[in-house]
C-alpha cells in the first residue's frame, strides 16, 4: 500500500531539504510543491520575474521560428530577390494610425519648451562655450561603428514604436539647447521655441511622440536628445550581436505584432532595398 493510500505523510514523495531556488533554505512541502520557492517576499519577486524573462524569451524564439519560416517560403518562391545568408531579425512595429495634429499636443510641446529654454537662460550666464561639457549619454551599449547603418535603417523599419515615450516633450531638456546658445551668442531662446514648434507635423501617428510623422523624426539628429540619438531596443541590441557574431550580411527584417507577421524589409549595406507585405505573393510597398 503506498503511503497516499494509507495516509503516510505526502513529503515521503518530496526530496528531503529540498531548497529554495533563490535564497537556498530548507522548504517545507507545501513549499516545495507550490513552485520550489520559500515565503519571503524577495524571494518570490525574484522569481517571479525569471518567470517573466523565460517567458518573453519563449516569446521571442517562437516570432523568430515564425518569421525565418516566412523568409524560407519567399525565398523559394524568389530565390534572386532573398539571399540565402541573409540574417532574420524581429522587428517591432508602430502600429498606431495617423492622424491631424491636435492644437492641445502643440501646446503642450510649447509650454515644455518654454520651460527647458527657460532653465537654459538661467544657466547659461555661468557657462562659457570652452567650459561646457555634454552629459554622458543616457544609453551605451557594445556596438561597432560599422554595424550603425543597418541598425539605423532596422530602427527606421519598425516606424518608431519606441518613440511613444516621447510623448509631449520628446526628452528635451536644457542640456540640448544650451549647446546652441553657446555656440551662438546672436541665438535667442524664442528663436529656438519657434525652430522647435516648426518642426511639429501636421499629421501625426496618434500618442506617439509629437515630433513622429509618416516620415520620421520630424527634428534633424543634431537636435534631438540624448534619450532619442542613443537608445537601442532590444530587438536591435540582438540585431547588433548577430552582425557582430556572423560578419556584414544583409538582413531580412520582419515586423511583428505579437505572433503576427505584419510585413519585412530588406537590408542590405544599412539601407532599405524593398519592403514585402505578410505573404510570398502580396505585393511589394513602400
Amino acid at each position: 500500500m503506498s503511503a497516499g493510500e494509507s495516509g503516510g505523510p505526502i513529503r515521503a514523495f518530496i526530496a528531503p531539504d529540498s531548497p529554495c531556488a533563490v535564497c537556498g533554505n530548507p522548504l517545507t512541502p507545501h513549499q516545495v510543491v507550490t513552485g520550489g520557492v520559500c515565503d519571503d517576499t524577495e524571494c518570490r519577486r525574484e522569481v517571479a520575474v525569471r518567470h517573466a524573462s523565460e517567458a518573453k524569451r519563449r516569446k521571442r524564439r517562437g516570432q523568430l521560428a515564425r518569421a525565418r519560416a516566412w523568409f524560407s517560403r519567399l525565398r523559394q518562391a524568389d530565390p534572386e530577390r532573398y539571399p540565402g545568408d541573409a540574417l532574420v531579425a524581429v522587428l517591432p512595429l508602430n502600429m498606431r494610425p495617423l492622424a491631424p495634429f491636435p492644437e492641445a499636443r502643440r501646446r503642450a510641446i510649447r509650454d515644455h519648451l518654454t520651460a527647458a529654454l527657460s532653465e537654459a537662460a538661467a544657466r547659461l550666464p555661468d557657462l562659457e562655450a570652452g567650459e561646457w561639457v555634454s552629459p554622458a549619454p543616457p544609453f551605451t551599449y557594445d556596438v561597432r561603428e560599422s554595424e550603425l547603418p543597418v541598425l539605423g535603417a532596422a530602427c527606421a523599419t519598425c516606424r518608431g514604436q519606441c518613440c511613444a515615450v516621447g510623448g509631449d516633450h520628446a526628452f528635451l531638456s536644457s542640456d540640448v539647447f544650451i549647446p546652441r546658445l553657446l555656440a551662438d551668442p546672436d541665438l535667442t531662446t524664442d528663436d529656438l521655441l519657434e525652430e522647435y514648434l516648426g518642426y511639429l507635423p501636421e499629421i501625426h501617428f496618434q500618442d506617439q511622440c509629437v515630433y513622429q510623422s509618416d516620415t520620421g523624426c520630424r527634428l534633424p539628429r543634431e537636435g534631438r536628445s540624448a534619450t532619442c540619438n542613443t537608445f537601442l531596443c532590444n530587438s536591435l541590441l540582438k540585431l547588433g550581436e548577430d552582425t557582430m557574431a556572423h560578419g556584414p550580411r544583409a538582413v531580412f527584417g520582419v515586423t511583428m505584432e505579437g505572433d503576427t507577421i505584419r510585413g519585412g524589409a530588406l537590408l542590405r549595406d544599412g539601407r532599405l532595398e524593398f519592403r514585402v507585405g505578410p505573404h510570398p505573393d502580396q505585393a511589394t510597398f513602400r
